[in-house]
Parts: structure tokens; sequence; C-alpha cells
């Protein structure tokens, strides 16, 4: 029997037909169509590794060499740069005695005497008082005379700042800075030499009858290049006098950077480095040390500066 189209089959069952929905939906499974897929998660975005950087440190800077310049910006001071050591300080003669070894750290010290127009300065300021005496203070390129321990101290302070690392000297501070480590009885060596530093009237290439402008005798320079140290004009230290100062500890067993005795009368403070009046070679040895009223204030007396080297 044929078969007729129809909805039923010749033996009486109804014919199986598949929806076409259903057949679009296998064919999209089997083809994997996009739009029935399930949307997936966007991976995360794994941040850049930044390489491992130290933090960066200041470099130190160099040690200064001995005899370095360096400007003092306040009243335009050269400073000249002293390397610690040990020396030997003091010498056969009067209070100077005994010699004894003595270790300091490295400072700074004045190259010359502090000047008249530097001085001047610090008064324009207000924070220094003029010298006693006026008769050379118009020279400006003189050292400043007439002026007490008590002003060249102020005069100091001011030029650091207020600071205090700008000082007087200690007393062994500038013994060090004239004589050096060899032990020589004056600036440039152990034999005295007139034309070299002027003290005692004219001499060779000194032609000054009394003050000299400062660094005027470059040939008499320390071993360190520090100028004046001997003649011109008597240095005020920080130093209080006292004349068994020296014995106060065995030779070889001095503490370091000494500043002088702590207990002794404040009525004198030492002074060093003879000045241009003295023709006696004996008063313008590096190691002589003499005593001044600290509110006295001659002809004679200057001073110069110091400067601690920051750690």
């Amino acid at each position: 029997m044929l078969e007729a189209d129809g909805p039923l089959s010749y033996n009486g069952r109804m014919k199986t037909q598949t929806p076409p929905f259903l057949v679009l939906l296998a064919l999209a499974l089997t083809m994997g169509c996009s739009w029935f897929a399930l949307p997936t998660a966007t991976p995360a975005t794994t941040p850049p590794i930044l390489p491992v950087t130290s933090t960066p440190t200041e470099t130190p800077a160099p040690t200064p060499q001995a005899g370095t310049l360096d400007l003092r910006p306040t009243d335009q001071m050269r400073m000249v740069y002293i390397p610690g050591g040990s020396f030997q300080m003091g010498g056969p003669d009067g209070t100077a005695q005994p010699a004894h070894s003595v270790t300091l750290d490295a400072f700074w010290i004045d190259q010359t005497e502090v000047t008249n127009s530097m001085y001047r300065l610090c008064v324009e300021q207000g924070s220094c008082t003029p010298p006693s005496d006026l008769t050379y203070y118009d020279q400006g390129s003189l050292p400043v005379v007439y002026v007490t321990w008590t002003q060249a101290r102020s005069y100091c302070d001011w030029a650091g700042g207020g600071t205090g690392e700008v000082h007087l000297p200690s007393e062994a501070q500038w013994e060090y800075a004239a004589r050096g480590t060899d032990g020589r009885a004056y600036p440039w060596g152990d034999d005295w030499d007139c034309s070299k530093a002027n003290a005692g009237g004219t001499c060779g290439s000194d032609t000054f009858e009394t003050l000299a402008p400062v660094g005027s005798f470059a040939a008499g320079a320390s071993p360190f290049g520090v100028l004046d140290m001997t003649g011109n004009a008597w240095e005020w230290v920080y130093d209080v006098h006292d004349a068994q100062y020296y014995s106060a500890y065995p030779p070889d067993q001095w503490p370091p950077n000494p500043t002088g005795p702590t207990d002794a009368d404040g009525d004198f403070h030492v002074v060093r480095g003879g000045a241009w009046k003295y023709n006696n070679p004996l008063y313008l040895l590096t190691y002589v040390r003499v005593r001044g009223g600290t509110e006295s204030a001659l002809p004679t007396t200057g001073f110069r500066c110091a400067r601690s080297v920051s750690q």
C-alpha cells in the first residue's frame, strides 16, 4: 500500500516531526554559537613588578687636605684646614715647660689676624663694640688692635653666626697651627729671620715701623700655610692663663683637645705670637706664652678665630 502524505501514517500513528526551534538549538550547541555561550570573566590584570631600589644616601664630602682654604661668608676671612694629629707642645722656657704631647681633632683657623675692615662689619651690625683706641682703625688691612679678650670672643661668635662653631682658638690649636708636627721654633723653621715677620722695627723685607697689613710676610707661613703667627700683633686665645698649667698632667698623659684650666682665675688669658715692637726673638717663639688682662686693650694685641670641624 502506498503511503499518502499527511499527518497520519498508514499504520494509524501520528507521524513524528522535530519542531524547528529544537533543530536550531541543536545546531547552535553543535557549532558553539557565541550568542548561546555564557560570558567569560575578564582575567585580572597583574600589576607590573617594579625593581627594588635602595634609598639614596648622601655621599660624604671628602676630607680636606692640610692647608685647604675656605671662605667665611660673614667677613670674607680665609680659613686654613688643620688636620687632626699629635705634636709636642711647649718648650724649655718659663711657663711653657714642661713640653708635653697633645692630640687634637681637625679644625680650621683664620689665615691671618682679623682686620679693621672685618671688625668694623661686626660693629656696624651691633654685635661688637669699637676698639678702645681708634689710632689704626681707619686702616682696613691692618689687624684690629686695642680690643679686649671679651671683644675678641664676641667677634668670633658673630663671625660664626652665633652657632658656637667659630670661637677663639685654644692655646693648643694656636700652637699646632703655628709650628706643625716637627716642633719648630718659628713658623718657618728653627732659625730666626727678621725678614719673615713684622717684629723689632725694619729689617730686610720688614719695612714696617709698627703694624703691617695682614699677610705681608708670605715667606713666614707656618707648615700649614697660616700667616702672621709670629710678629705683627699678639693674639688672644681662649685659655685662661695659669703659670703652672703645663704641669697639670704627666707629659705623655694629656687629654685630647685641651682648652686650659677650668678652675683658674679668669682675670687673665693667654696671649700668643709676639708683636711688631719686640726685637728679641725669644718673645717670638711659637711656644712662648704670656698673660694678658682679660679686659686689657693694647696697641700690640689682636686675635684670629678658629672653627670646629662638623662631624
